[in-house]
């Protein structure tokens, strides 16, 4: 049988029938496709938001704990000094908290792993060179305890580059 010897009727049907299936099988791909979205959604939302968000909470204790050794010199009283001090211990401790919670977003990738590594270590030097402010601060003598840390400063504005690449 001929096709151009087929009723209109019989045509539409075949039209709609042809429509209908590319339609299916559009629907279906979209949907596989769908799939991949969701686990790239997924990822985003596991692991790439919240280490964001732990380096961003651990940069900014950083900063709280830079602006705290500075608050410590201004203090004018023990009191002062021990208030002072309570809250750089809670900027250490939050720190090291993000930290530790961000190395398993390193997880096996060794360029994120020597990042990490390189952060931690430039915290640690940063607190061991900056806390030799601390008996000088305590003893009243401000001018040493602020040349300390005024000469951590392009260490400071190093470790900010590694925190926030």
């Amino acid at each position: 049988m001929k096709f151009s010897l087929t009723s209109i009727r019989s045509k539409l049907f075949a039209g709609f029938g042809l429509t209908l299936a590319l339609m299916l099988a559009l629907g279906l791909f979209a949907l596989t496709k769908l799939g991949t979205v969701e686990g790239g959604t997924a990822s985003i939302n596991n692991d790439i938001i919240p280490s964001i968000s732990l380096i961003d909470n651990a940069w900014r204790n950083v900063e709280i704990m830079r602006q705290d050794q500075f608050r410590h010199i201004a203090a004018s009283t023990a009191a002062d000094h021990a208030s002072v001090e309570h809250d750089m211990s809670v900027d250490v401790a939050a720190v090291a908290t993000a930290l530790k919670s961000y190395a398993p977003h390193t997880g096996t990738d060794t360029a994120a792993r020597g990042r990490f590594n390189g952060v931690s270590r430039a915290w640690q030097t940063y607190l061991a060179t900056s806390m030799k402010f601390l008996p000088f601060s305590r003893a009243g003598k401000d001018a040493p305890a602020r040349r300390i840390l005024n000469g951590t400063a392009q260490q400071f504005a190093s470790m900010e580059g590694l925190f926030t690449d």
